[in-house]
């Protein structure tokens, strides 16, 4: 099943995510904790699209530079099918955990099976980045360790999966939305240059391929004018 811009999983994420947060909010409800600071073991969830995920590089980058002198950091980062390659490009990150959300709804086993895998693992701060879909949120419940962060989106009733709820605001570029939560979570460097390592390989063939259509390689402006997942027919 196709992820990206599915309107069947979106509507299910909304429809029965939402009552699940609420429900699972209630039975899994901590006493209140306060955020221990000095983490070393990061757990960051990213599900979502490729331009979100770049904008959260330069974010996650310098969370990681932060925690790199602490003893025994990683950072590990629950991802799907959808961003998988762009995260796969950063040396930065320890570990990449993908979870298929298509395969979750049709399998119960699997969602038991992938936190079984992540909670084999400790961690200190568990960091959730999305704005809006629930499973994340969902996963962010089950997670045994770690304090928790992430997104109070309006009408999205997210916010109570977390020991700490950001707003997420419209007025807003969404790398500062990103950038509010993680200072938030203590961290008072939360800025690094954007970057998309590119290999050698890739090089060659888009040189081959402008050569091939007698675009001058000089000096060029790539333009991308607008998204091609949910509503991008807009």
């Amino acid at each position: 099943m196709k992820e990206r811009a599915n309107p069947v999983l979106r509507t299910f994420d909304r429809w029965a995510g939402i009552p699940l947060v609420l429900l699972l909010s209630l039975i899994k409800r901590r006493q209140k904790r306060h955020n221990p600071g000095g983490a070393a073991k990061v757990l960051v969830l990213k599900l979502g699209t490729i331009g979100d995920t770049l904008l959260l590089m330069p974010v996650l980058k310098a969370v990681k530079e932060e925690i790199s002198s602490r003893p025994g950091s990683s950072m590990t980062v629950i991802c799907s099918g959808n961003n998988r390659e762009v995260l796969e490009r950063y040396p930065f990150i320890d570990r990449l955990k993908v979870f298929e959300v298509s395969r979750a709804m049709r399998d119960p086993r699997y969602f038991s099976r992938f936190l079984s895998d992540v909670n084999s693992s400790r961690y200190d701060l568990v960091l959730d980045f999305e704005t809006w879909s629930r499973i994340s949120a969902i996963i962010s419940i089950f997670v045994k360790s770690g304090f928790k962060f992430g997104f109070d989106t309006k009408g999205q009733y997210r916010g109570r999966a977390f020991d700490s709820a950001v707003e997420h605001r419209a007025d807003r570029h969404e790398s500062q939305n990103y950038t509010a939560l993680a200072q938030a979570a203590g961290f008072s460097k939360t800025y690094a240059p954007l970057d998309f390592p590119v290999s050698a390989k890739e090089e060659e063939k888009v040189v081959r391929c402008l050569r091939d259509r007698g675009v001058n390689q000089g000096r060029l402006v790539l333009v991308h004018p607008w998204s091609s997942g949910y509503r991008g027919y807009l």
